[in-house]
């Protein structure tokens, strides 16, 4: 499971392996730990997964608290769409034999 460090300060998010700058200082991709973001009381934030596109709409990237904003789909149209693919889907099997 993916996460990120966040400075509830600034909203900014940091990322073990890769270098940042913080209270001017520079830390290298061997310095960006988990360990060094903690002593720096930054939290630990774990990814949700991200929401199925074929059932949600997912709108950007993922919030602060690690969720995802996301508008579930129309369930009657994925029905609808669902049906036709599955029609069209066994026409074009069977038209062989037909």
């Amino acid at each position: 499971m993916s996460s990120f460090f966040l400075d509830q300060a600034t909203s900014q998010r940091y990322f073990v392996g890769i270098a940042f700058s913080f209270g001017g200082i520079n830390y290298t991709t061997a310095g960006a730990t988990a360990d060094t973001f903690k002593s720096l009381g930054f939290i630990e934030v774990q990814i949700d997964p991200r929401p199925d596109d074929r059932f949600y709409i997912v709108n950007g990237q993922c919030k602060d608290d690690g969720s995802w904003d996301a508008t579930p789909r129309n369930l009657d149209d994925l029905k609808t769409g669902w049906v036709g693919d599955q029609d069209s889907q066994q026409g074009s099997i069977l038209s062989g034999s037909d």
